[in-house]
């Protein structure tokens, strides 16, 4: 009931229905306007219902005007003993009812996510601290998009000292700074129960990072840390990367949008070669260079516990080159981002020689780089051979028609080839040639008979008698091998297809069995 724009009288016969019901477990009544009045009605259903175990009511206004809907609505959460799981995000809460909310929380042991996110908290984290501090039911907390600053940072902290049932929270966008930072990592030190903590966009420099790593040498609990945005150079990589030598509990790692360059990277990599237990990290955007691309590629050759790795815009350069020789030998990376990262046809020739014999990547990202017709025709020649490919992210490349025919080509001949998506939208109206309806048939037909069933052709002029090639493809062709509950997602943004008219012909089956084969059409 999401985004329905529901009144005061609607809200208030759902209520009367929640208090009758108890079959019910999940309510998504986000972005409904309910306000303060709403909230009331809804508190008198939420202290008798015994089934309902999540409920959404973010963005709704709830704390604008009047406090009473907040009181209720807490009053609410003291004695009910069924909800797992409330999202009160967006709601203008402010201290006021934050307060009200902390109250329920020492009491309440039923609610273990609660998200809290955005809701202009000021000063009004004290009181949420001292419930987190006494709380035992709650596994999952967001206070994100909220002025929770340096000291309300202290006092979450020192709630963490104590309180070790709860497992992730999210303080990104928080306003913590570095003395913030060194705050949580103090509790971190000696805390036994987060799991995850997310404490991006806060600004918390090389200095924060230091004092995280200081606590990332003790801490054995956690397992995943988001430092996103965080004006992290070098020098908070290193110390990081230092502290990953010996702690071997970290399983992902998030440094995205920050500037640790290409000394960062190598001290990163120096730990990726004797780090056994991390699978993900994430450095996108972090101005990493050639050199600083070769020494991650050193340490990929070794490694045997890394699943993903994310490189999107940062100029690798004739790193590429390195990158594709430990593709070549490594057996464990399954996922590899280089979006955005100027590679060249040439770049993309190392890269393909090495997708010929590597079977263990399953998805890859080289959106918006430069590989044209040339690098789109040394992929294909990859994807001849290689199987163990299922996803790969072509977007903005500069590919036109006879890119596009070529990596057909290169699915139709591959028999055992299991690639689910292809997105190769073709943008750029003037560096390349457009798909015309003349192209549909032949180009579509191969991809799907490879299996691929997502399919972007966005922006290319292939009109009405384009959309009728296309309804012939994946409605009369018989050589196309549907499965049961197949889902075919076709993108036709700016194509100047007839939407009603492809409908029409989707509609009519055309050959193929609509109640097994899901058709989601985009204009």
């Amino acid at each position: 009931m999401d985004h329905c724009n529901l009144t005061t009288k609607v809200v208030k016969m759902v209520a009367e229905a929640l208090r009758d019901n108890q079959s019910l477990q999940t309510i998504d009544l986000s972005h409904n306007g309910i306000h303060s009045v709403g909230a009331q009605e809804l508190a008198k259903a939420l202290k008798v219902n015994r089934s309902l175990k999540t409920i959404d009511l973010s963005h709704n206004s709830l704390g604008v005007g009047d406090f009473e809907g907040m009181i209720q609505l807490a009053k609410a959460l003291s004695v009910n003993q069924s909800l797992h799981t409330i999202n009160l995000s967006w709601n203008h809460i402010c201290r006021k009812g934050s307060e009200e909310l902390a109250k329920a929380l020492r009491v309440n042991q039923s609610l273990e996510v609660f998200d809290f996110s955005g809701n202009n908290i000021f000063d009004g984290t004290q009181k949420l601290a001292e419930a987190l501090a006494v709380n035992l039911s709650l596994k999952a907390i967001n206070l994100s998009h909220n002025y929770i600053g340096p000291l309300g940072a202290q006092d979450l902290a020192m709630a963490l000292k104590v309180n070790h049932s709860l497992q992730k929270i999210d303080l990104s966008s928080a306003l913590i700074w570095g003395y913030g930072a060194e705050e949580l990592a103090n509790s971190l030190k000696s805390n036994k129960g987060l799991n995850l903590i997310d404490l991006s966009n806060n600004n918390i420099g090389d200095y924060g990072a230091s004092e995280l790593a200081l606590a990332l040498e003790k801490n054995q609990s956690l397992r995943t840390i988001f430092l996103r945005s965080n004006c992290i150079s070098s020098v908070g990589a290193r110390s990081l990367a230092l502290a990953l030598k010996s702690n071997q509990h970290i399983e992902r790692l998030s440094l995205d949008m920050n500037n640790i360059g290409c000394n960062g990277a190598k001290e990163l990599a120096e730990s990726l070669k004797v780090h056994q237990t991390l699978h993900t990290v994430e450095l996108n955007q972090n101005n990493i260079h050639c050199s600083g691309a070769e020494s991650l590629a050193e340490a990929l050759k070794s490694n045997l516990s890394l699943k993903a790795i994310s490189l999107s815009n940062n100029i690798v350069g004739t790193g590429i080159m390195k990158l594709a020789d430990a593709l070549a030998v490594n057996p464990c990376l399954k996922e590899l981002s280089l979006s955005a990262n100027q590679i060249d046809p040439f770049g993309i020739q190392q890269l393909a020689n090495a997708l010929k014999v590597n079977q263990s990547l399953e998805k890859v990202d080289l959106s918006c780089n430069q590989i044209g017709d040339d690098g789109a025709e040394f992929l294909a020649d990859a994807l001849e051979l290689n199987r163990s490919l299922h996803t790969i992210d072509l977007g903005s490349n500069f590919i036109g028609i006879k890119g596009a025919k070529c990596l057909a080509k290169g699915l139709k001949a591959n028999r055992s080839l299991s690639l689910q998506m292809m997105y190769l939208s073709l943008r750029e109206a003037v560096l390349c040639s457009k798909i015309t309806s003349f192209d549909c048939l032949d180009i579509l037909e191969k991809h799907l008979r490879s299996g691929m069933r997502s399919i972007d052709l966005s922006s290319n002029e292939i009109g009405s008698s384009g959309a009728k090639a296309l309804a012939d493809v994946f409605c009369t062709n018989n050589r196309i091998q549907w499965f049961a509950n197949d889902v075919l997602e076709i993108r036709l943004k700016q194509t100047g297809v007839d939407i009603a008219e492809l409908r029409q012909i989707v509609n009519s089956g055309g050959g193929v069995d609509t109640k097994e084969v899901n058709i989601l059409i985009q204009i």
